[in-house]
């Protein structure tokens, strides 16, 4: 599977139920800044959470992409912060 192709939500590749590729990303990040109570992540500190989880950078970047377009997030130019909109 290539690094920035996604199941369809609610599979994964072997088919079990899961959550697509995008929403677990945002998952990891979002439940990070609820827990310490921040409007944004660094995207280093992003960055390292989901290569623990088993994800590609390519993925993230995508990922971020994706929301940014969608106004759910929002990325200074120098690409150090994910925010939050």
């Amino acid at each position: 599977m290539d690094d920035d192709t996604r199941p369809a939500a609610g599979t994964t590749a072997g088919g079990g139920a899961s959550e697509d590729t995008w929403s677990t990303i945002y998952t990891v990040i979002r439940d990070y800044a609820a827990q310490r109570n921040l409007n944004s992540v660094p995207y280093d500190q992003a960055e390292a959470m989901i290569l623990k989880k088993g994800f590609t950078t390519n993925q993230l970047a995508t990922c971020i992409n994706e929301y940014v377009e969608l106004m759910i997030w929002s990325v200074d130019e120098s690409r150090t912060q994910i925010k939050f909109v």
